[in-house]
């Protein structure tokens, strides 16, 4: 499962999943491994998968203790879920949750910028601010810094 994360991290999508995979061949209910192989169905556009991988790994953490960070990255993984779904208020909770997580990533700020600025809600400039701060080159600086312009 970390060799899916680190293959993830580097963009390596499909060579992650066969990670992940393996990881759940030699434990089906490895926490990390489930959550990680429900991003990566996501990035294939594959949201029944994505989603039965997530309740399934949502049921894991109830019964095995893993630390916040892997909790911030379902949370992650079933916002992105809704936001497909365009169930923008699920996706925005999901996400108000996962920021108070230690260990998430700037992705879920910048995401949950973008849901508070699609549901009109207020707080979207301090998450694109926080993003930025986290991640000053990330792949979404570029949108979070035109949000942020003023218009």
């Amino acid at each position: 499962a970390l060799y899916g994360d680190a293959l993830f991290a580097e963009e390596r999508v499909d060579s992650a999943a066969g990670a992940y995979e393996d990881a759940l061949d030699i434990d089906p209910n490895h926490p990390e491994a489930l959550v990680g192989r429900a991003l990566s169905a996501l990035r294939a556009e594959k949201t029944s998968q994505a989603s039965e991988l997530a309740t399934k790994a949502e049921g894991a953490l109830i019964t095995r203790l893993r630390p916040p960070r892997v909790h911030a990255r379902l949370l992650l993984a079933q916002a992105k879920i809704a936001m497909l779904g365009q169930d923008l208020e699920q996706a925005k909770d999901k996400l108000s949750k996962a920021v108070l997580l230690p260990g998430v990533s700037a992705e879920a700020h910048f995401w949950l910028a973008e849901m508070l600025a699609k549901t009109k809600s207020t707080g979207a400039s301090e998450q694109y601010a926080k993003y930025l701060e986290l991640e000053p080159s990330g792949y979404f600086a570029g949108r979070a810094k035109k949000a942020l312009t003023p218009r």
